[in-house]
């Protein structure tokens, strides 16, 4: 049997008229029967409104009818009610998972002022054939469609807005007190003005609830003494807004600015601005002082005029410098001398050379590997410069960066850009004199291994042989899973790669090349079987230099618990660049001492003993985000977290070395 759906509206008898409810009742067969309610009313918004609306909770499964409201935690509601101060409404009636429906309604009981008009529509379209509610008394709603309904009253007599008089101090005035009050009078010569929406807005601030509104003929007076005086010759903005009582509302919103008088014993603040011993003048060095700006010329002289008494923020910038901020009390000329400290130069150099290709990788997004690289470079706490795309490497001093990342593309049906053998024999020196570079090159072998004598040679510095150029992404794939040992990621790592997306095309796969050479990470062996060799990050430990090969890339790698998620696999990277040459020594060789953290589980604050002396350490947690590094200070080192750092299990890992002790930290 067919369901039909009755819909019948029911009209409250307003308390006032200008207010009103109308109630509509959903009647389905074999289903409860729903009540909704939809109307206007003083004081009410097109929002949730908690003193009119009731909510309605839905979840997507539900067979109902609820009107949508957005912009709070509430999201349906069963009674709507809108400001019955403006002239129309639109009311969606949104028609969940319902059959084909009929609604119903009552003609006589309408309110008598309004046009009514009814339409249902699909989601995908508009309303436009409108029903007129006081002439048809029904329609149908089809299965998958939905309903508004509109209300519209004529524009009131009154159409004149309210008007301010008698501003003081007036509009464009000079020279007022700092400690001068503000008034002001407001009047409206048709329906009156309505005292509740009068607002009062100095500066950027609604002041209305500290004002004095007082009843005077035709209107209302406004006056306003602020709790503390305005600043020496400060612009103050003063707006004032309000509504009549017709329907629809006429509003005003006025706004003036005046300013105050300038301070006559005003004082100069003079001075240079530099680098430290030897005092080094910088020129172009920005000042702000009491919003008032300069800029230091080439002896690194600036001058700041008209600075009241008083204390202030100083504050001092100029590229390549840290920023100096220094609070300082006025109250005579002053000369200051500033010495800016230079900021270190950053510690990687990000170079794209994906040929702009985004393989749509990390969950459907059309980020590049480079994007990826650069937020878990920030997650880390690492300092980069990222290039452009494609650069002229050449451009940039290689030797003033302690890592590179270098990001070559992954192979699709676009055109892609191989580095110039200059660009190759440059990054090449640069890594034999004590260079760290992590190459993310899902074609590698192709592009490089087999290519020129720069590029050749370039290859060979990293260790790997190119074993295979691996599959197409559809429809064998190539890694599904990457595993890697406790030595290189802190825990065995088990984690899931994007098999069969862009990024899982033709990945290479390597072997070690020699015995300095290490597979950190490998795919599995089977479901798809690699062609040759499941080598994907290989890691190389030599005197002169260090390298991190990967024909994976990072974005592709799925985001579980730690050590299974690309910050953690990337950071492991980057810890293995830093080491110092004998990684392999230092697998073996059993460890002196382990870390030990009493109480564990702890409250507030946990001991760490067996931090090596000087060294460091980082706390993580489960989803590898560095949450804090701590510093050896004697002995016992005592980590005592946050109040916002919440209860869970976090990894301490001691730098420089594969020493992990697991806490648990209980609020």
């Amino acid at each position: 049997m067919k369901k039909i759906l009755l819909l019948s509206l029911i009209i409250i008898v307003p308390v006032f008229a200008q207010n009103w409810t109308m109630r509509f009742t959903i009647e389905a067969m074999d289903s409860a029967i729903f009540l909704r309610s939809f109307g206007v009313a003083d004081g009410a918004s097109n929002g949730y409104d908690i003193l009119n609306d009731i909510p309605a909770f839905v979840s997507p499964d539900d067979t109902t009818v609820f009107f949508p409201v957005t912009g709070t935690f509430v999201t349906a509601l069963s009674t709507d009610i809108r400001n019955s101060r403006v002239s129309s409404h639109i009311w969606d009636v949104r028609f969940q998972n319902m059959p084909f429906s009929t609604v119903t309604w009552f003609t006589d009981s309408l309110p008598l002022e309004g046009v009514f008009e009814i339409a249902p529509y699909h989601p995908d379209s508009t309303p436009s054939h409108w029903v007129d509610m006081r002439v048809a008394s029904a329609t149908a709603v089809p299965s998958g469609f939905q309903a508004a309904i509109k209300w519209s009253i004529p524009m009131g007599e009154d159409t004149i807005p309210p008007y301010v008089a008698a501003w003081s101090p007036a509009d464009g005035s000079t020279g007022n007190l700092r400690e001068t009050n503000i008034y002001c009078e407001v009047f409206d010569d048709g329906s009156g003005v309505d005292e509740g929406t009068i607002e009062l807005i100095v500066n950027g601030m609604g002041v209305t609830w500290l004002s004095t509104i007082d009843t005077i003929a035709g209107g209302f007076s406004l006056s306003y003494d602020p709790f503390t005086d305005f600043g020496w010759g400060e612009e103050v903005q003063v707006i004032l807004n309000a509504f009549d009582l017709e329907t629809p509302v006429n509003s005003i919103a006025d706004t003036i600015v005046w300013w105050t008088i300038m301070d006559s014993l005003a004082h100069t603040v003079t001075g240079t601005v530099g680098t430290g011993d030897p005092f080094v003048p910088i020129e172009g060095a920005e000042i702000s002082l009491a919003e008032k700006f300069d800029t230091t010329n080439s002896a690194g002289y600036f001058h700041i005029d008209s600075i009241s008494d008083g204390f202030y923020n100083l504050r001092v910038s100029a590229e390549g410098y840290s920023t100096n901020t220094t609070f300082i009390n006025i109250v005579s000329d002053t000369v200051l001398h500033i010495v800016l400290e230079e900021t270190p130069p950053p510690e990687v150099l990000l170079i794209d050379y994906d040929s702009g290709i985004h393989p749509f990788i990390d969950g459907g997004d059309t980020l590049g590997e480079d994007d990826v690289i650069a937020e878990l470079l920030t997650n880390n706490d690492y300092s980069y410069i990222r290039t452009e795309q494609n650069p002229d490497i050449a451009a940039y001093r290689l030797d003033e960066y302690k890592y590179v990342v270098l990001i070559t593309p992954v192979r699709t049906d676009g055109s892609r850009v191989i580095i110039p053998d200059g660009d190759l024999d440059l990054l090449a020196s640069w890594l034999e004199d004590d260079g760290r570079l992590l190459w993310i090159a899902p074609d590698a072998g192709p592009d490089y291994a087999g290519g020129s004598a720069s590029s050749g040679a370039f290859y060979d510095l990293f260790g790997a042989i190119y074993e295979s150029d691996g599959r197409s992404a559809e429809p064998t794939g190539n890694v599904a899973t990457l595993s890697g040992e406790p030595e290189w990621f802190f825990l065995s790592v088990d984690a899931d790669y994007c098999l069969n997306s862009p990024a899982d095309n033709y990945i290479d796969e390597f072997s070690p090349a020699d015995d300095s050479t290490y597979i950190a990470l490998a795919s599995q062996d089977s479901e798809p079987e690699p062609i040759l060799a499941t080598g994907r990050v290989m890691f190389r430990d030599l005197p002169r230099y260090r390298t991190v090969l990967s024909s994976i890339l990072f974005g592709g790698i799925d985001d579980g618990f730690f050590p299974n998620n690309k910050s953690s696999i990337f950071r492991a990277c980057m810890d293995f660049l830093s080491n110092e040459y004998g990684v392999d020594e230092a697998i073996t060789r059993p460890k002196t001492q382990e870390l030990v953290a009493y109480p564990n589980p702890f409250n507030s604050a946990v001991t760490i003993n067996g931090l090596s002396e000087g060294g460091s350490a980082e706390i993580y947690d489960l989803s590898g985000r560095l949450i804090e590094r701590i510093d050896r200070t004697e002995i016992n080192t005592l980590w005592n977290p946050e109040l916002k750092t919440s209860s869970g299990i976090y990894l301490i890992k001691e730098i420089g070395s594969n020493r992990t002790v697991r806490v648990l930290l209980i609020r």
